[in-house]
């Protein structure tokens, strides 16, 4: 269950462009905003999730500590990368007390912020060796939503080659322990099993793929990847999510319209030609 518990534009002041009003973050909302990290993950354990994802990429509130870009705090929280680790740090150890031992963390974070004025991935491989030891996976992501250039690398488009951002996982492999999931444009089940058995990484991570077809583990695993519906990487998803909250995929109806699924039958389709592997879409 990811666990972030909201997006909180203060760690720099001034006005962002849209006229509101940015202010720093003191100590005491610091404070509190660790508890309410704790809060939610031992709400998910209380639920029956057995897997805690914190959400420390992409420009979301954790990673605005991380980013020199977005931090300009002067006291311990802000300055140089193991002062902007302190709060993910904080998180990490006030969750591991509340939950115990036996419940997995998982950290996203973002390799590269992909922006000329953020972290590059000599930092973030720094970044990983501070988490390293101190959760179960590192899962390497790249981008920062908040920038329309860094978050098209986040979320590698259709004209960007399959597997795209791997290479930064294979990457921080080198440098940490700790197991390292990659994401970002895999669809195929070959590919995914050379990123691991070449010791590149560790685990592969699947977002909108997962939505063009949720039976993707089990298809590949039975050896019928050949019906694999695969996610064209059109942005379907996120244009309706922001429009109307709801997230739809342009290859599988059931997106979006589950509960609709499970009473009335879907009119019979016909799966398009997949096209050849690392082929642009």
């Amino acid at each position: 269950m990811p666990v972030n518990p909201g997006f909180v534009y203060g760690t720099i002041d001034g006005i962002r462009e849209e006229g509101v009003e940015i202010r720093a973050m003191q100590y005491e909302q610091i404070e509190a905003m660790i508890q309410k990290y704790c809060d939610a993950a031992s709400f998910a354990r209380q639920c029956g999730y057995n897997m805690i994802t914190l959400h420390g990429g992409h420009g979301w509130q954790m990673h605005q500590f991380l980013s020199p870009r977005d931090n300009k705090l002067t006291d311990k929280w802000g300055g140089s990368v193991e002062s902007r680790m302190r709060f993910p740090l904080a998180v990490i150890e006030a969750i591991r007390k509340r939950v115990g031992p036996d419940m997995p963390i998982e950290f996203r974070m973002s390799a590269t912020e992909c922006l000329p004025d953020g972290y590059d991935l000599d930092e973030g491989i720094k970044i990983a060796k501070l988490l390293d030891g101190k959760v179960e996976m590192i899962h390497v992501s790249v981008g920062h939503h908040e920038i329309d250039a860094a978050a098209m690398k986040t979320h590698p488009t259709m004209f960007l080659p399959d597997g795209y951002n791997t290479s930064y996982a294979a990457e921080i492999k080198k440098h940490v322990k700790t197991p390292v999931g990659t994401v970002g444009a895999l669809t195929d089940p070959e590919m995914m099993e050379e990123l691991i058995a070449s010791g590149q990484v560790d685990v592969v991570n699947l977002g909108r793929q997962t939505l063009a077809d949720p039976d993707l583990p089990i298809k590949a695993r039975l050896g019928r990847a050949d019906e694999i519906n695969l996610c064209l990487r059109s942005f379907y998803c996120f244009s309706n999510s922001t429009i109307d909250g709801v997230f739809y995929c342009a290859t599988n109806p059931e997106i979006g319209r589950e509960q609709a699924s499970l009473t009335t039958p879907l009119p019979a389709h016909h799966r398009l030609k997949a096209p050849p592997i690392g082929w642009a879409a």
